[in-house]
């Protein structure tokens, strides 16, 4: 589950455990903003992406002209680091169909 919580929403147990991740998912829904915010060249992809986990988050797509992405199409994670405590997923296209989700 993401945003991490102290217990499953679900069951409402607190015996929850990290797991690995693929690094892998879709483009299920995105924006592109045009508005000026101070550290952000525009305009911005703000997405929600679907891991093959089946965790949905927002995040950032980069590495692609906003006018170049598909509802459905496969991203990859890369990570940014915002500050020596603080790196930020984001996600680019793939380099291939693989990271599909079926």
């Amino acid at each position: 589950m993401w945003p991490a919580k102290p217990r499953c929403v679900q069951c409402l147990s607190d015996d929850l455990q990290w797991a690995p991740a693929s690094g892998r998912a879709q483009l299920y829904s995105f924006a592109v903003v045009h508005q000026r915010y101070p550290g952000f060249d525009e305009p911005y992809v703000v997405a929600t992406v679907e891991t093959p986990e089946g965790v949905r988050f927002n995040t950032s797509i980069v590495g692609a002209d906003a006018g170049d992405l598909e509802i459905g199409m496969p991203l990859e994670v890369i990570f940014e680091r915002a500050s020596a405590d603080v790196t930020v997923p984001k996600f680019t296209p793939a380099d291939d169909t693989r990271t599909a989700i079926t």
